[in-house]
């Protein structure tokens, strides 16, 4: 049921239900396990806002710089809760793809595309990656950096398959 919103402003955020986000972002900070049920949360408190397909005029812009998350995130959430309606089908989902990164590109696709082979483009920037790579000081990058280079790892590793 959505909030009793100010229609004057529709992307007032009611300070119970800024602290009921802040708090369920919260668990999603806290551990990968729960932050999925979490991520579930959140985004079924979004759908509950909405009319029709969309949510009302710049409360999504609010909401995201409310608890420091981007559109594409909270888009992700809602998705995520809209794809698994229910606890149960949540519950399976996690059991199938247990980090937020596998549910991201796994489970919430509609379909699973054929690895293209890459190009010989694809592969020059590859080996350009490595090259820039065995230069690299980890101690000076900020936790974004490592978690961008981290994605880039597993893309490698889909790229190998491994």
């Amino acid at each position: 049921m959505p909030l009793a919103i100010a229609r004057d402003d529709p992307s007032y955020i009611p300070p119970m239900w800024g602290r009921l986000l802040a708090k369920i972002e919260g668990r999603i900070a806290s551990s990968e396990g729960d932050g999925l049920r979490a991520r579930w949360d959140f985004g079924q408190e979004l759908l509950k806002q909405r009319s029709g397909k969309q949510l009302p005029k710049g409360l999504l812009d609010s909401v995201a710089n409310q608890v420091h998350a981007s559109r594409a995130e909270l888009g992700a959430r809602m998705k995520f809760a809209e794809k698994f309606p229910s606890k149960a089908e949540v519950s399976s989902a996690v059991r199938n793809f247990p980090t937020w990164h596998q549910m991201l590109r796994e489970g919430l696709t509609t379909k699973r595309e054929a690895p293209k082979k890459p190009t010989s483009a694809a592969r020059l920037a590859l080996r350009h990656a490595a090259a820039l790579a065995s230069d690299l000081h980890f101690a000076e990058f900020e936790e974004a950096d490592l978690r961008a280079m981290m994605d880039l790892r597993a893309m490698m590793d889909e790229l190998i398959g491994g």
